[in-house]
């Protein structure tokens, strides 16, 4: 790194891993979203099974 780019600790590397972690799940359950709502249109939720708790994302991944 450089002068203006400290080296980063642990703890900063941990928690810009976990961000990002969070991040990408939240941009891969979008797509998953759009991808539903492009081949069923506005009534997608219709064709997901039905999951009391919420959606089991990683699931519905392979079924679409």
């Amino acid at each position: 790194m450089g002068l203006l780019n400290p080296p980063k600790n642990l703890d900063e590397l941990e928690d810009e891993s976990d961000r990002t972690a969070t991040q990408l799940s939240i941009e891969q359950k979008r797509a998953l979203i759009r991808e539903a709502k492009k081949r069923y249109g506005s009534d997608w939720k219709l064709h997901l099974p039905k999951i009391v708790s919420g959606f089991d994302w990683a699931a519905l991944r392979f079924k679409l």
